[in-house]
């Protein structure tokens, strides 16, 4: 089943955003096979985690997956660079059963980065004033040795929330020392949308999605 986003754009969401059958065994297998897992051979692997919302308004919860969406929409494109899929990300939070928060636990970090074959991992918090601002803080951690390689942050009004991902997302590629072409860095900077009710609309979707609510 597909979902679209209607508003400055309509975008599929369907093909790898549902949970398939195939990721959820596919995440049950890894767990049972967990002691001999390694990482993905080659170089430039990158796990995306889901960001916490610490900004105490519940109504931002839907910014926890958006974001995390945005980053491997982005990354996914970027040459010699592979990203590890969200649908393993959420099949394998579904089969550990550790929820947002539980993900991006220290201690649970680098056995999710083991599972999902990633070299790399960022995640991190999303916060914010008692106004629209909103504060993001990652890190970028290397898995084998669970070295921090930095901590990119971005931060910016929530109406161009398209924005602070963009900021975020360009001090992650510097940090992974990827040289982008002036073309790359031009595709890059073009935001999905910059509708935030739109933006908003597709991250409830997702998380819908997640739920199997496909109805919603």
């Amino acid at each position: 089943m597909c979902l679209f986003l209607f508003g400055i754009v309509a975008v599929p969401v369907c093909h790898g955003q549902v949970i398939t059958e195939d990721a959820r065994a596919w995440a049950a297998d890894a767990l049972k096979k967990e002691k001999s897992l390694q990482t993905i051979e080659g170089d430039k692997t990158l796990a995306v985690l889901y960001f916490n919302n610490r900004t105490g308004q519940s109504g931002l919860d839907a910014l926890q997956k958006g974001l995390t969406f945005m980053l491997i929409t982005d990354l996914s494109t970027v040459n010699g660079l592979q990203v590890v899929e969200r649908v393993k990300l959420q099949a394998l939070t579904d089969e550990m059963r550790l929820g947002v928060s539980g993900l991006v636990d220290a201690g649970s970090v680098p056995r999710v980065g083991r599972l999902l074959g990633a070299e790399w991992l960022v995640g991190g918090d999303i916060s914010g004033d008692e106004g629209e601002r909103l504060y993001v803080e990652s890190s970028l951690l290397d898995v084998s040795d669970t070295q921090v390689l930095g901590q990119p942050s971005a931060e910016g009004l929530l109406a161009n929330f398209f924005k602070v991902e963009k900021d975020l997302l360009f001090r992650i590629i510097a940090l992974l020392n990827i040289e982008l072409t002036p073309e790359e860095r031009a595709r890059l900077e073009k935001p999905l949308t910059t509708d935030m009710k739109a933006l908003l609309d597709l991250f409830n979707a997702i998380q819908a999605s997640d739920q199997e609510n496909y109805e919603k």
